[in-house]
């Protein structure tokens, strides 16, 4: 969804909310192996029985890595996570269950200098109650209550150079009313925020309470959705955000839409304090929080076996957080814009699929009619796949245009454009192997600068090869 969906979603949706679905049903094993030491292995069963349904999986990820700087060493990365999910449903009337996410492993990176060893053993983990229930037949409450842990503790030369642990609890209730073909959401959020480390800090926890609202009205060819957000945090006070948005179907194929929505985002902890050990200090303690204003145009063409959609916005942001390459650290831009047009197209026609995306903007500090750092004004995608009996053949060619390093534009990093292959195989019942080769013509080119004034290299030409059995 795109635009700001800060009414259910929390404030911090600034840009556009993307939800994912996980499978409900069946069992897999898959193991993968590729150039860089790297090494991917996971399995995992889910199903219902009696309306009872349950996802257990656990995945192990490793890989040596590659240089992230020119006359350096390999810096590895390796992770290991297990999901687990138990829900009972009571016929068509409502539904409880608890879920739980839990990753833990080592990245490593690099110091101030090549012979530095800098890494950190890190853990993230999620935890939550939910249940929802019809109590009537156009009434369905939902509540949701999770904690969200993350943990790190950064080692300089096998010496622990400071521990840094948030914690984030919540509380969530949604009521859900469907009035005809009208749907109208209310409830409200509370959330606490701490931090434990080994330095300290004159903030350590903070709390945000929210009431919201959403409205989805549907008048034949016109859709009508509005929604407002009002959010009380102690450290930040109070602010209302909301949102509204038309969509017009001009015929069977052809549907326009407006939108326009406001937006507040409160710095992260990670955005204040995090890693704050010398020689890095990404972070900032004096950020002030963002506020923002979208604006949005969009026409899209939906066929029989191809679509296109076009779209132009503009985004107004106070105070925007932003990173300076050539600081090392992070600062607030006093007034920033962000104006772009993207065009998608699609075609799914026999065996073939195609999709081609393309992207400009423009990324601005208005006070300094300069660029904001590290960003590209032009990005662009086709990707082409093609299924021929057993066998898949698919491939990427993106590219991305030059960008700055630093807030003054005087750091100027190159664009580049990548080409990705993958082709797959399923050789028997349940059985498939795939191979994948990224960055096929070993293209160097890097997104980043350290404020030293290295580039961060990204890796060349890499393969990997995976075996999976799946049952559904």
């Amino acid at each position: 969804m795109r635009g700001p969906r800060g009414s259910l979603y929390g404030a911090d949706a600034v840009g556009g909310v993307v939800q994912l679905f996980t499978r409900d049903d069946g069992s897999w094993l898959d193991f993968g192996a590729g150039n860089f030491g790297t090494m991917n292995a996971g399995a995992g069963v889910s199903g219902e029985q009696g309306g009872t349904r349950y996802t257990l999986g656990i995945n192990r990820f490793r890989t040596n890595g590659i240089e992230l700087r020119e006359d350096s060493e390999e810096r590895g990365y390796d992770n290991t996570a297990g999901i687990a999910k138990l829900s009972h449903r009571f016929g068509d009337r409502g539904e409880i269950g608890v879920f739980g996410f839990h990753t833990r492993g080592n990245t490593e990176f690099e110091g101030s200098t090549p012979a530095d060893d800098r890494n950190i053993d890190y853990a993230l983990e999620v935890a939550g109650l939910k249940g929802e229930v019809m109590l009537t037949d156009g009434w369905q409450t939902k509540v949701l209550i999770s904690q969200a842990k993350d943990e790190s503790e950064d080692f300089a030369n096998d010496v622990s150079n400071g521990v840094f642990d948030t914690r984030t609890r919540t509380a969530n209730w949604q009521n859900v009313f469907a009035v005809g073909a009208h749907q109208f959401v209310l409830g409200g959020e509370y959330q606490r925020d701490e931090i434990t480390s080994s330095n300290e800090y004159d903030v350590t926890d903070r709390d945000n309470k929210a009431a919201f609202g959403q409205a989805l009205l549907h008048f034949g060819p016109l859709d009508v959705q509005g929604s407002l957000r009002h959010d009380d945090n102690d450290a930040y006070g109070s602010k209302v955000t909301g949102a509204g948005a038309l969509g017009y179907k001009l015929d069977t194929a052809h549907r326009v839409r407006v939108s326009y929505g406001t937006a507040f985002k409160a710095p992260t902890f990670n955005d204040l304090y995090f890693p704050d050990s010398p020689p890095f200090f990404f972070s900032n303690p004096n950020l002030k929080p963002e506020s923002s204003e979208t604006g949005e145009l969009g026409v899209r063409g939906q066929y029989q076996h191809w679509f296109w959609d076009a779209a132009v916005y503009r985004t107004n942001i106070d105070d925007l957080i932003a990173y300076d390459g050539s600081k090392g650290s992070s600062f607030n831009v006093n007034k920033a814009s962000i104006e772009g047009a993207e065009l998608a197209l699609g075609m799914d026609w026999q065996e073939w699929q195609v999709r081609v995306a393309f992207s400009a903007l423009k990324p601005e500090d208005r006070d300094t009619d300069t660029l904001i750092a590290r960003r590209a004004q032009r990005l662009g995608r086709v990707d082409v796949d093609r299924r021929i009996g057993t066998v898949t053949l698919g491939g990427t060619a993106s590219f991305q245009g030059h960008r700055y390093n630093d807030a003054a534009n005087t750091q100027r990093l190159s664009g580049f454009g990548l080409l990705d292959l993958r082709a797959g195989w399923q050789f028997a019942p349940n059985w498939s192997t795939r191979l994948t080769m990224k960055n096929v013509l070993d293209k160097e080119y890097a997104t980043a600068q350290n404020f030293s004034g290295w580039n961060y290299l990204n890796a060349g030409r890499s393969v990997m090869v995976s075996l999976r059995y799946d049952v559904q």
